[in-house]
């Protein structure tokens, strides 16, 4: 009896010690698979594919190693649907891994460096009905090894019926027109809100002298220049800053030219970002990161000159576009392109002190994001400039002082008050 009773409580312990071992072989199983394993998850509005899941657990992040997630997501509704990407509960040690998000089409839709703070990605993105958008969340550790944690995480918006969006709110104010004016020629006379593409879809650009295009921040006068493919609103300062500023501070005759005009290697854009910090830091919540077409690739080289496509599109071929094909640069502040100067009604050929981007109270020349040629014998390299009386000049040497117009998109979501007149200008409410 007493054997028979050693017998059944050693086989009870054999029975636990491999219910054990099989709990700790799940427990590990589930440790090594389910942060990157297929999550599908949906509501009322969304299904929500996390291909590679939306955990990321990374206790030995080396540098330069890429981290690479995927989600899709489907509106299940046939109405649109407004969402939101954000990356939540970040945990690193380091302020040097980048964060890349790129669309279905391998765009840019946002790009910078990682904080230890929940950061929307992709904020309140339209979704038709019964359509799938797909992205793909590139992490790079470009610094020291170090732990990285964080969720993905997609939700849907709320947002209230009664208050139209800022862009909504545009298309209300006005009737689209036709273009009176060929592009590339000037712009004298109110031409009115017209339609576009660019990049990112259907963009909707103001010509001429019209005045209903105002918008005010933090007592800081902006004009309405369009509004971009993603729904939200691109503004230039109405004025030029109180500070002048070269482009690039010398320029690197090592490497090939084309390197000197990568406007996020420029000094200019550390003169931007110091300005947008001390002039729109509370409002940054409302500006969206937005794309900055710089376009920098040569058409045309001999011996002497180096040619841009911006050069080609504006004075030899004369077709101007606002979709941009090379150079982009994603952020919340920039400077406008010469094509986008176009559109307003700027000509190559004449000096247009009447359209809405000619100021009086602005003296002096100011810098555009678009490169021109590159005089190789003296090794100037040029960006397009606007001049004061509202004329195109392409020999904007990159060490030399201008002006600077910064330029900022209002987040697709935004609403606001007012007209648009100068008497009565848009203005942010929440």
């Amino acid at each position: 009896m007493r054997r028979r009773y050693r017998l059944a409580l050693t086989g009870i312990l054999v029975l636990l010690v491999g219910l054990v071992g099989v709990f700790f072989s799940y427990s590990n199983y589930l440790d090594e698979n389910l942060i990157n394993k297929t999550l599908v998850l949906s509501n009322n509005y969304l299904s929500l594919n996390y291909l590679n899941g939306n955990l990321y657990d990374v206790p030995e992040f080396l540098k330069d190693d890429k981290v690479v997630k995927k989600v899709s997501i489907t509106n299940l509704t046939e109405n649109i649907v407004s969402f939101t990407l954000a990356i939540m509960d970040v945990n690193i040690a380091s302020k040097e891994i980048k964060i890349q998000v790129f669309d279905q089409d391998d765009n840019i839709v946002y790009d910078d460096y990682l904080m230890g703070t929940d950061t929307d990605l992709v904020k309140a993105k339209e979704i038709g009905a019964k359509e799938t958008l797909n992205y793909t969340i590139v992490l790079t550790n470009e610094g020291d090894d170090t732990y990285f944690g964080a969720d993905l995480l997609v939700y849907n918006e709320y947002i209230k019926e009664i208050a139209n969006s800022f862009k909504e709110t545009i298309l209300r104010d006005n009737s689209l027109s036709e273009l009176k004016s060929s592009l590339g020629s000037v712009a004298t006379s109110d031409e009115g809100l017209l339609v576009s593409e660019d990049e990112l879809g259907d963009t909707y650009y103001f010509r001429g002298n019209v005045t209903n295009n105002y918008v005010k921040i933090n007592n800081l006068l902006f004009r309405i220049v369009r509004i971009n493919g993603d729904g939200s609103v691109r503004l230039v300062l109405d004025s030029t800053i109180d500070t002048s500023s070269v482009y690039l501070n010398r320029i690197n005759r090592t490497n090939e030219y084309l390197n000197n005009m990568i406007f996020d290697n420029s000094k200019i854009r550390e003169v931007l970002d110091e300005w947008y910090t001390t002039n729109l830091a509370s409002v940054d919540n409302y500006i969206a990161n937005s794309n900055f077409c710089y376009d920098n690739a040569f058409y045309l080289q001999n011996e002497s000159e180096y040619f841009t496509n911006s050069y080609d599109r504006i004075y030899v071929s004369n077709v101007p576009t606002l979709n941009c094909k090379d150079g982009i640069y994603v952020g919340k502040v920039g400077l406008l392109n010469i094509d986008e100067i176009i559109y307003a009604g700027g000509s190559k050929d004449i000096l247009n002190n009447s359209f809405y981007l000619y100021n009086p109270n602005i003296s002096n020349s100011w810098w555009t994001l678009s490169s021109s040629r590159v005089s190789v014998g003296s090794s100037l390299v040029n960006n397009f400039l606007v001049n004061a009386d509202g004329s195109i000049n392409i020999d904007g040497a990159l060490t030399k002082e201008y002006g600077i117009r910064p330029v900022i998109s209002l987040d697709k979501s935004v609403k606001v008050t007012g007209s648009g007149t100068l008497e009565d200008p848009y203005e942010i409410f929440s």
